[in-house]
C-alpha cells in the first residue's frame, strides 16, 4: 500500500507499507523521474526491512524491489529513503515538516555504497537557519566537529551542537540556533551503505540550465532540456540569488560533484552580469553528478557553500526537436524529432508523454547506424475543447540497446492556439441620446442626467462579443446578452460626464471603440415679456394700501432650440403668481398683489439650468384736492 505527499518546497513523500513490484520501481527509475521533475525530491517512507526477498502469491513468484532501488530513486532526486517500524513512522515525519518549510536550501549531500570510513566537510554561512542533518544507514557511527574543535557522537542525544533523534535507519541531527558559522567536519564511520545530506533555511541560493551556443544574427545561449553530450564541455548558466540581491554575493567556484564519489570537477566561470555566471566545464564527470558552488556572503562577510539536489549526467544519446508552430483544438499536431548516437548503433527504444493527457502516436523504436541519427515523428491529439492559450509539456525519450540503456530526452513546451479568422472588431453604432439637457452652468451638472442607446455587432463571420465595457465616462453600462447577435447597450450619466468611450472586445481580441460625447446646446436663457399691467390705482397713503390690487401679465419663452421651461417662480413680491403649462413654446404668467407689494420679480429656469428673469415696479397715482388757507389756493395729495 502507497500514500504520497507534497509539501510546498517540492518535496514528494511515499509511504510504502509493503515493497511493490520492480517493474512499478522500474517504470519511475532516477532517469525518467529528471526527465519530469527536474526540481522534485522525492523520499520513501517504508515499513518493510527491504530484503527484496523473492515470494510466491497464488502460485504465482514475483520479485519485490529491494530497498537500494528505492535508495537510488530518492538520491537521484535529493530525497532520501527511511525504513521504520509502523509503530515509529509517525517519530519520522518530522522530516516533511523540516520540508515544508520555504528557502530550503542543500548545503552537501553524499552517498557511499558500500560504506566506508571518510570525513565530509560542509561550510556554514551566517545566513544559514534550521540547519538539519539526514543521515540514513544501518550500524554507522559518526562524529560531528564545529570550526572550535567541539564534537558530538551519534549516540549524544542533546549534545553541544544540537539534538540527535534516530529513528528506523534515519538519523536527524538539528543544529543548535547559536552554531558557529565556518568549516564543519563529520566523520561517518560504516561498511554498509549511508547518506548524508545537510540543508538549511537560507536567502542565498542558485539555479542552473546546461545551454548550447547558437549562431545567427543575434548569437547566444540556448536552453539544453535534456543531459548534456559526452565527450564535450558542458556549459551551464547559473544564477545566484543574494540576500540583497545579486551583488550582495560573490561567486568563488561552480564544481561538478559526483555524490556517490570523491570526483569533484571545476569548471571556468564567466560573470554575464545581474547575478548570472556562464561556467565552461571541460572534462565532464562520467557517471552522476550534482553542482557545487561555493563564495562569500557581502553582507556578512562570510564564506558559504550551496549544492543541487537533483543528480545529471551527460548522455552519448541526443535527441532533438523543434517546435516551430502552435496546436489548434481539434486537430492532429505532427512533430519530427531526431535521434543522433556517438556509440553503437542499433533499436532505440523511444516513449513519449505529455502532461494534458493528450493522445499521442510515437514510434516504439528507431533504428540508429552507429555514429548516425535516424528521424521519427509523434503525433499528438488536442481535443476539440482545448481552451486557446492551454500550454503542454511534452517529453520524448530515446533509449539506447544493451546493458548500459545509455539514454536522453527532450522538454518541449507547445500551445493550443485556435486558428484566427476574425480580423474586423466589433462595430459599434449610436442609436439615440436622449435627455440632452444638459446646463451650462457646471454647478448644476448633477441635477441632470443624459442616456446613450448603442449597438454592437461582430459581423457575420465574427467570433462574437466578448466583452463590454466603457473606458471614459462616468456612469452606468447595461447591455443585453452578449450571445446575441445585435448587443444592445445603454449608458447613463450625469451631465457632469459628458463623454463616453464603449469598448467591445471579440473573442479573436479584435477592439472595438464607440466615442460620444453629449453636447450642451441651450445656453441661452428664457425670455420674459410684459403684456400688461392692470389696475394700477394703487394709492399714495400706505394705510390704504391693503384695499387696491394691481395685476401684471407676462409671456415667457425658451426660443426656438431651448430646452423648455422647467420651473416659473416669483422671487420678489408677496402675491399670487399663476401660469399655463410648462411645456407650451410661450408660458403667460399672471401675478396678483396688492398694492402693499408694488414690485415683482418672475424667475424662469429651463432644462438646461439656464435662468431668466423679469422684474416690474408698479407705480402709486396721486389723487389731488384743492384747499382754500389764508386767501391761498393749496393742491394737497
Amino acid at each position: 500500500m502507497r500514500n504520497s505527499y507534497w509539501t510546498s518546497s517540492h518535496c514528494l513523500f511515499s509511504f510504502f507499507l509493503r515493497l511493490v513490484p520492480n517493474e512499478y520501481v522500474q517504470a519511475n527509475h532516477p532517469t525518467s523521474l529528471k526527465h519530469t521533475y527536474v526540481s522534485l525530491q522525492v523520499s520513501f517512507f517504508m515499513t518493510n526491512d527491504g530484503a527484496g526477498a523473492r515470494r510466491r502469491r497464488r502460485g504465482v513468484e514475483s520479485r519485490a524491489a529491494t530497498f537500494e532501488t528505492y535508495k537510488d530513486l530518492a538520491l537521484a532526486s535529493g530525497g532520501q529513503a527511511i525504513g521504520v517500524t509502523k509503530e515509529n513512522l509517525p517519530q519520522a515525519t518530522d522530516v516533511i515538516i523540516d520540508s515544508s518549510t520555504s528557502a530550503l536550501v542543500t548545503v552537501l549531500q553524499r552517498a557511499r555504497n558500500p560504506g566506508k570510513a571518510e570525513t565530509f566537510s560542509f561550510l556554514l554561512d551566517e545566513s544559514l537557519n534550521n540547519i538539519t542533518i539526514y543521515i540514513t544507514g544501518k550500524s554507522l557511527t559518526f562524529t560531528l566537529k564545529n570550526p572550535a574543535g567541539v564534537t558530538q557522537k551519534q549516540n549524544e542525544v542533546n549534545g553541544e551542537l544540537g539534538t540527535v533523534q534516530t529513528v528506523g535507519n534515519l538519523f536527524r541531527v538539528r543544529l543548535a540556533s547559536n552554531k558557529q558559522t565556518g568549516l564543519w567536519e563529520i566523520s561517518m564511520n560504516s561498511n554498509q551503505p549511508y547518506t548524508l545530506k545537510v540543508t538549511g533555511q537560507s536567502t542565498i541560493a542558485f539555479i542552473y540550465d546546461f545551454v548550447e551556443t547558437f549562431d545567427g544574427p543575434h548569437p547566444g545561449y540556448a536552453l539544453i532540456s535534456g543531459r548534456p553530450q559526452a565527450g564535450m564541455p558542458a556549459m551551464l548558466l547559473v544564477s545566484v540569488l543574494g540576500r540583497k540581491g545579486p551583488a550582495s554575493v560573490k561567486v568563488a567556484n561552480v564544481a561538478l560533484v559526483t555524490v556517490s564519489g570523491s570526483e569533484v570537477v571545476s569548471g571556468a566561470l564567466e560573470d554575464m552580469g545581474n547575478g548570472e555566471i556562464l561556467v565552461t566545464v571541460t572534462n565532464v564527470p562520467a557517471g552522476e553528478f550534482v553542482v557545487l558552488l561555493n563564495g562569500t556572503d557581502v553582507v556578512s562577510s562570510t564564506v558559504f557553500q550551496r549544492q543541487s539536489t537533483t543528480q545529471m549526467s551527460v548522455s552519448k544519446v541526443t535527441i532533438k526537436a523543434v517546435v516551430d508552430r502552435s496546436m489548434e483544438p481539434g486537430k492532429t499536431f505532427t512533430l519530427p524529432f531526431t535521434v543522433m548516437t556517438d556509440t553503437t548503433g542499433g533499436s532505440y527504444k523511444i516513449s513519449a508523454r505529455n502532461d494534458r493527457d493528450f493522445k499521442m502516436n510515437v514510434p516504439g523504436s528507431i533504428a540508429v547506424t552507429t555514429g548516425g541519427n535516424a528521424t521519427g515523428e509523434l503525433t499528438i491529439t488536442v481535443p476539440a475543447n482545448t481552451p486557446s492559450g492551454t500550454d503542454v509539456t511534452l517529453t520524448i525519450e530515446a533509449v539506447a540497446p544493451g546493458a548500459t540503456a545509455d539514454s536522453n530526452y527532450a522538454v518541449l513546451r507547445l500551445s493550443v492556439v485556435s486558428k484566427v479568422t476574425d480580423f474586423t472588431p466589433p462595430q459599434c453604432e449610436v442609436v439615440s441620446v436622449s435627455s440632452v439637457d444638459c446646463p451650462a452652468d457646471p454647478a448644476a451638472c448633477s441635477s441632470a442626467f443624459w442616456q446613450l442607446s448603442a449597438n454592437m455587432t461582430d459581423g457575420v463571420n465574427g467570433t462574437g462579443i466578448a466583452s463590454l465595457t466603457h473606458r471614459q465616462g462616468v456612469g452606468n453600462l447595461t447591455h443585453t446578452d452578449l450571445k446575441q447577435m445585435v448587443v444592445a447597450a445603454a449608458f447613463n450619466a450625469s451631465c457632469c460626464s459628458l463623454t463616453v468611450e464603449l469598448v467591445a472586445l471579440d473573442k479573436a481580441m479584435n477592439v472595438g471603440t464607440c466615442l460620444y460625447t453629449t453636447k450642451v446646446t441651450d445656453v441661452t436663457p428664457p425670455q420674459c415679456e410684459v403684456v400688461s399691467v392692470s389696475s394700477v390705482d394703487c394709492p399714495a397713503d400706505p394705510a390704504a394700501c391693503n384695499s387696491a390690487f394691481w395685476q401684471l401679465s407676462a409671456n415667457l419663452t425658451d426660443g426656438v432650440n431651448g430646452t423648455g421651461i422647467a420651473s416659473l417662480t416669483h422671487r420678489q413680491g408677496v402675491g399670487s403668481l399663476t401660469h399655463t403649462d410648462l411645456k407650451q413654446m410661450v408660458v403667460a404668467a399672471a401675478f396678483n398683489a396688492s398694492c402693499c407689494s408694488l414690485t415683482v420679480e418672475l424667475v424662469a429656469v429651463d432644462k438646461a439650468m439656464n435662468v431668466g428673469t423679469c422684474l416690474y415696479t408698479t407705480k402709486v397715482t396721486w389723487h389731488h384736492r384743492r384747499l382754500v388757507r389764508g386767501g391761498r389756493l393749496i393742491t394737497v395729495a
